[in-house]
This record gives C-alpha cells, structure tokens and sequence, in this order.
C-alpha cells in the first residue's frame, strides 16, 4: 500500500466541500457573514456551535466538543475511521451523501478498506508488503528516481523493469543470499583470519559505537536485543584498545630514556630504605 502524495490530499482539501458533507448529513447552516454556523454534528448542541468558513473549506466548533479541521478531520470524525481510511474514501467517492445527523460514532458502519495483509500472515507475507510500500513511495519520489539513475540503475534494468530497487551486476533482484555472499567473499579476501559475513559489520558496528562512548543500553535498543547480556557479548574491549593500552603503560613497552629517568627518581627513594654501609680505606 504505497503512501497517499501531498499533492493529492491537498486536492482533496479544495476541492471536497466541508458545507456540502455538512448538508448532506441533514445540518442546516445559516449564513453568519463570511462564514456558515449550524449544530455541532459531534456533541449534544443546542445552539449553533459549529462554523463552516467556505473561503478557506475549514470548520470549528466553539462548543462542547471544540472539533475542528478540514474535510478530512471532518470525514474522520464523522466516520469514526483513520486519516487513511478517510482520505480513501474522499478518493473513491464512498461517502454516504445524504443521511440524518450524525451520532457519536463509537464503531464505524462504513465500508471497510481491504487490510494490506491479513491477520494471520507470516513474518515473509509482513516483509514483503512493507518492501512493496517502500517500491511505491520510491516511484513517487523524483529525488530518489534521479538518485537511481545517477547510480547506473538504467543500465542493470531489464525489460520489463519492475522498478526494484537494488539489482545485481545481471540485472536480478538484490537478495539477502546474494548479499551475504558478495560481503563473505569480501571478507575472505581481506583475511582477516575470521569467519562470517554481513552479521561481522553488525559485530564491528556494535564494538566501534561503544569504544566512542555509546551507553550499552542504547546499543542494545539499536541491535534489538531482549537481553542486556546478549548486547555485552557484541562490545567487547576490542584487541587494538588493549594494545593501546598496553604500549602506554607497560614497564617494557617504554622508551630507554623514560626508564632512565625513572630509575634515577627511584634511586634516592631506594638508598634511603637501604643504606649502604660505610666504607675503609687501608
């Protein structure tokens, strides 16, 4: 289910009439100057509380409730749906248009929009409709379609293009084995003497993050795990802090001249604990 472009509900904001939803309900509005006053549809009102402004397609209520909005707050309201639900329906005209005044609503009674997976889909079904949202908004992005071509994407596209984001040096959908196994070849020429692939950067990032002074509980949030000691294991001292470490302050790392002057200070400590005994001469 790609995301609804601003363009389109700003269109809907001007061109869907607050004061007809209004009057098809049954309200009946009186002209107050520039604006349109009547019952307030959302709370017991016995004096006119609501105001429709039709220069701007807006409403208020100065009562009880002290709703207000444009015609998609006032579908929401009226319908008792989601900013999504209520813009679908504006889209695809499947708003009641004549009824009577309108109740709190505490269930909506309107047609319900298809669910984008259902309930008892699996982790694969959810991921995949999550990627199909992002392939939406990619298209419907410029920038990004810009930044695409600028990457050299045309030219690993083939006929017919799916629009799929990441492709292969042959075109082909970039798949997680795929990657891991480009990261794992890498990583194997480097070697590094270790084992893995794409789960080694995870490792990396984790150690890194926390030598520069990221708090574990953070880390934790960020790697998703339940158990803080499972997120200890990933921060680790890393070896070269320890050679750090260790070149700064171990006795037979430091230069000659440091020792010298080290042992010169200690000297004097040294005689006063042990003094020598006294010389004689013949």
């Amino acid at each position: 289910m790609a995301r609804i472009p601003n363009e389109e509900v700003e269109r809907l904001k001007k061109e869907v009439s607050v004061e007809r939803l209004a009057e098809a309900r049954g309200i009946k509005l009186r002209r107050q100057g520039a604006d349109l006053v009547g019952l307030c549809p959302f709370h017991a009102d016995r004096t006119p509380s609501l105001v429709i402004t039709p220069g701007k397609n807006l409403w208020n209520c100065l009562g009880a409730c002290g709703e207000g909005g444009d015609v998609i707050q006032w579908v929401m309201r009226a319908e008792g749906v989601s900013f999504r639900h209520a813009v679908e329906l504006l889209r695809k005209d499947h708003l009641p248009m004549a009824g009577g005044p309108i109740s709190a609503v505490r269930q909506s009674t309107v047609r319900k929009l298809p669910a984008p997976v259902a309930a008892g889909a699996d982790d694969r079904a959810l991921l995949a409709t999550i990627v199909g949202f992002y392939q939406e908004a990619l298209k419907e992005s410029p920038e990004a379609m810009r930044y695409l071509e600028g990457r050299g994407r045309p030219q690993l596209a083939g006929e017919p293009d799916d629009m799929t984001v990441f492709l292969t040096s042959q075109g082909e959908p970039f798949s997680r084995d795929h990657l891991t196994y480009a990261v794992k070849g890498r990583i194997d020429a480097a070697q590094l003497g270790k084992t893995g692939s794409c789960h080694l950067f995870r490792h990396t990032m984790a150690t890194l993050m926390h030598e520069n002074g990221a708090d574990i509980r953070f880390i934790q949030q960020m790697l998703g795990h339940e158990d803080l000691k499972t997120t200890q294991i990933y921060t680790q001292v890393a070896i070269r802090a320890l050679q750090q470490i260790h070149a700064a302050t171990h006795p037979a790392r430091l230069r000659s001249s440091e020792r010298t002057e080290l042992d010169a200070a200690a000297a004097p400590r040294a005689e006063e604990k042990n003094p020598r005994p006294p010389e004689f001469f013949s």
